[in-house]
């Protein structure tokens, strides 16, 4: 009896503990997980555009609200891994938003000239 439309955070484990089929814990540790992973799916993006544009350790850094070297080590050690390491918090998540933000028109007009051109 999900009614989960994809925008839901919480997603259908939540519908379904409203609806009687699951409880809170569950709901909650599912959508823990989830968010786990898009963060690291951002930070993955975040590290790789990074490399791109040859920004420096302390770049990096910088750009995540002046993190600090030990917190930089278990983020990136954390995407090389695949092993989840600390969650980003709200303003880390923002500003590694923004980087994929200012990337994603570059890399759509590089695809389209390459298509154009190809």
């Amino acid at each position: 009896m999900s009614s989960n439309n994809g925008n839901d955070p919480l997603g259908s484990s939540f519908d379904d503990f409203l609806a009687g089929d699951g409880n809170l814990e569950d709901a909650t540790e599912e959508a823990a997980q989830r968010s786990l992973s898009r963060c690291m799916a951002g930070l993955k993006a975040y590290f790789r555009i990074a490399t791109v544009w040859k920004l420096t350790t302390e770049e990096v850094r910088d750009l995540l609200g002046g993190i600090s070297d030990k917190e930089y080590q278990e983020l990136y050690r954390a995407v090389e891994t695949g092993e989840p390491g600390r969650s980003l918090n709200q303003d880390e998540l923002l500003r590694v938003s923004f980087v994929i933000g200012i990337t994603k028109p570059f890399a759509f007009s590089m695809v389209r000239a390459w298509l154009m051109n190809g």
